[in-house]
């Protein structure tokens, strides 16, 4: 199905693309089973609000906010959105941020689309190149396939590498966030941040599929099911942060020690050991305040 979306020079949004037959869908038949065609209407303007936001993604405070105007029933757009399995709410800092399932697969179809117009306007370039080769009984150049590049709208823009999208999907920090929660890390993810990057560094390039990710919108719907809890992918993060920290452990000078992570100050059962105080040689040395030495 095509998908229409129009955009001003400023960016903004103006049609939001809708399938035909979304009434057919079973999700939506649920809805409207449930709540009638207002249950319809209060969706249909869930995803109208959510689309006009970056990546899909908005605090959930703020869409309750919005969906006010519409005099929307309260009991019935929490349905919606907890029980009928059409969004996704992650918790940050005590913060719900809430995703649409129908806009996230429709972003991903229209990518699709969009290559595969790119890929039949190569194909008809160079036959076009092909049938003008002569032309006056001179010869010309018969140009490769490779060498005529037809760019569409998108494409004309400056184009990166898929590293460089990476990059620039981590400085986004309010999404690196979600996927701290979405990954059900939390802290972790956010303490071994580069850690977790190089690993999907090397599963892209294990899998060979660097050059599907032709957009900051690819990087970050491969790295969201990459790092997603319950995935294999993400067993095995957690599985090589596990064999990390673990090794980091036996290998720290100060493993014999507890370390305070906001203050950084040093203890053993309780008992506060100076600053410039060496590393406890092991778990039977006491420090003597007198004497100033581990004994």
């Amino acid at each position: 199905m095509p998908i229409l979306k129009e955009e001003t020079s400023m960016g903004k949004k103006h049609y939001l693309p809708l399938k035909a037959d979304i009434t057919k869908d079973e999700k939506v038949v649920a809805i409207i089973e449930k709540h009638g065609l207002k249950g319809l209407g209060t969706y249909t303007v869930l995803l109208m609000e959510l689309y006009q936001h970056p990546d899909y993604c908005c605090k959930l405070s703020t869409i309750r906010m919005a969906l006010r105007a519409f005099k929307a029933n309260k009991s019935l757009l929490d349905d919606l959105i907890r029980n009928q399995n059409l969004f996704e709410l992650t918790e940050i800092d005590g913060e719900n941020y809430l995703t649409s399932i129908y806009l996230n697969e429709l972003e991903k179809k229209q990518k699709s689309y969009t290559k595969s117009k790119s890929a039949a306007g190569k194909k008809g370039a160079k036959i076009r190149w092909q049938k003008d080769s002569k032309r006056d009984g001179k010869s010309m150049a018969i140009y490769k396939e490779e060498e005529v590049v037809i760019l569409n709208t998108e494409e004309r823009k400056e184009k990166k590498s898929w590293q460089e999208y990476v990059t620039e999907a981590f400085s986004d920090r309010t999404w690196v966030e979600c996927q701290a929660a979405h990954s059900g890390l939390e802290a972790r993810f956010l303490k071994h941040e580069t850690y977790i990057i190089n690993l999907f560094l090397k599963h892209v390039l294990t899998h060979g599929t660097e050059n599907k990710q032709l957009s900051l919108q690819d990087i970050k719907f491969y790295f969201a099911n990459f790092i997603r809890q319950g995935t294999i992918t993400c067993k095995r993060v957690t599985q090589k942060l596990n064999d990390l920290e673990n090794k980091q452990e036996a290998t720290t000078p100060y493993r014999f020690e507890t370390i305070d992570e906001v203050t950084g100050e040093r203890s053993y059962y309780g008992n506060i050991i100076p600053k410039d105080a060496p590393p406890r040689p092991n778990d039977r040395m006491v420090w003597n305040y007198g004497y100033e030495r581990w004994e």
